[in-house]
């Protein structure tokens, strides 16, 4: 049987069953919500350290990501456990002019980012500052998130005090960065966190401790931030849809169907389940460990940058 007859076959013996009865598929209702598909998890890293401080966090368990790395070194190909690679050379040659800077030609970037981003709901980003990728790529990559997330978690890593170039170029960067529009947007709205995580105040820790350590305990950082802000109440959202619509704990007058177009989407009810402020840096003075790695970026008016 040659393939012009087998199609011919196939074609018969739809006609011969007569039409379909199966219901058109319809769009997922909150009680067909799936995480990881519907409610998609995107954790995204921009350069050398931050790829390696999501690795690290990866190594945790987190459920449901979808995993991006994003560096100007070709060999960022090689990250195989990550869903997607991608080689973004910078820009700028030589000297940066505006580190951090949503300028003209990164804006050029951010159409093509976008599409990293599109539909999906919940974002952590990690960039590493005091490098060309950090300064130059960065900001585009924070621009184009801003835009599609509902939820960003952003986390910065700067250099170490002795890496003085690096480390002064990081500070251009985040004073930058941290007047972000897309970012500064989500602020408002308290659907979005900027973390600074601080090499230099991890130094009396290194002292004890192999420099391995100090990505491990971004790593944790991370992986018990999403874990905390994201996967756990999005679990409990859907398992109480689950229970509405199941098992119809409130009476049948008022319970309504989840299917039904007057049910709140899950959106609706994710903002609540978000601690607004974020978690407090430990004070001077604290004992030396990992929670000192932390620096929470101060709430600033919504001026012009400083």
């Amino acid at each position: 049987m040659n393939l012009t007859d087998a199609e011919t076959v196939r074609e018969q013996s739809k006609a011969d069953q007569g039409p379909s009865t199966t219901s058109p598929a319809r769009p997922p209702g909150p009680s067909r919500l799936r995480l990881g598909r519907e409610v998609r998890f995107l954790l995204v890293a921009v350069g050398g350290a931050a790829v390696r401080v999501v690795r690290s966090a990866q190594a945790h368990g987190l459920r449901y990501q979808e995993t991006v790395a994003i560096n100007g070194d070709e060999r960022v190909q090689e990250a195989m456990d990550f869903d997607l690679r991608v080689c973004l050379k910078s820009p700028w040659e030589g000297d940066d002019p505006d580190p951090g800077s949503l300028s003209e030609g990164r804006l050029a970037l951010v159409p093509a980012l976008e599409t990293l981003f599109e539909g999906v709901t919940f974002v952590t980003l990690v960039g590493s500052l005091g490098g060309e990728t950090g300064s130059s790529v960065l900001p585009a990559v924070l621009e184009a998130a801003g835009r599609h997330a509902s939820f960003l978690s952003v986390f910065l890593v700067k250099p170490f005090a002795c890496e003085q170039e690096r480390r002064d170029l990081a500070e251009a960067s985040l004073s930058q960065l941290k007047q972000n529009p897309s970012l500064r947007g989500l602020q408002r709205q308290q659907r979005a966190s900027l973390f600074v995580l601080d090499n230099e105040r991890a130094v009396p820790l290194l002292r004890t401790q192999p420099l391995r350590a100090l990505t491990g305990g971004y790593g944790q950082t991370v992986a018990d931030h999403i874990l905390e802000r994201y996967i756990q109440p999005a679990e409990g959202v859907l398992r109480d849809f689950r229970l509405l619509n199941e098992t119809r704990l409130l009476s049948p007058e008022t319970a309504v169907p989840l299917d039904a177009a007057a049910a709140p989407s899950l959106l609706e009810h994710l903002p609540g389940a978000f601690p607004a402020q974020p978690v407090e840096a430990s004070p001077p003075g604290a004992p030396a460990g990992l929670e000192l790695l932390l620096e929470v970026a101060p709430s600033e008016p919504m001026g012009t940058a400083r």
